[in-house]
């Protein structure tokens, strides 16, 4: 039954729906990278206290991918596991990222030393993940 689910979905704009200190996950597919680095601004993420995001663009072209993960690294963030699924004959890239709430951004570099897909890992159709 859904309303057993150890899940809660509410509606509204980006992370503003979440009270601080909130979650420490957040999960966003299903749109463009612009519009997730809209939602995933520093204030927000850091006032609901994510320290992993599970992201899934839609437009994961090469230049739009790096823009996400180029923004990610600025902000702390850091890709842990990528995922790469072929369903109904289109390709869904996911990408697990996590930040240690200590870390300040500003040590950073302002672009990655690896490229989106250092850490892909294909599954197969018949994975039951």
């Amino acid at each position: 039954d859904i309303n057993d689910l150890p899940v809660e979905f509410r509606f509204g704009n980006g992370l503003s729906v979440l009270d601080g200190g909130e979650v420490s996950e957040v999960a966003i597919a299903g749109m463009g990278v612009n519009t997730m680095i809209q939602i995933l601004n520093e204030d927000d993420v850091t006032r609901v206290g994510a320290t992993r995001l599970f992201l899934q663009p839609t437009n994961t072209k090469p230049a739009n991918m790096i823009k996400l993960y180029d923004f990610l690294k600025a902000s702390g963030w850091s890709p842990k596991q990528e995922l790469l699924k072929y369903i109904s004959r289109r390709w869904y890239f996911s990408i697990l990222f996590e930040r240690d709430p200590q870390t300040n951004p500003s040590q950073f570099s302002e672009s990655f030393d690896y490229l989106p897909g250092d850490k892909l890992r294909m599954i197969d159709n018949d994975d039951p993940m």
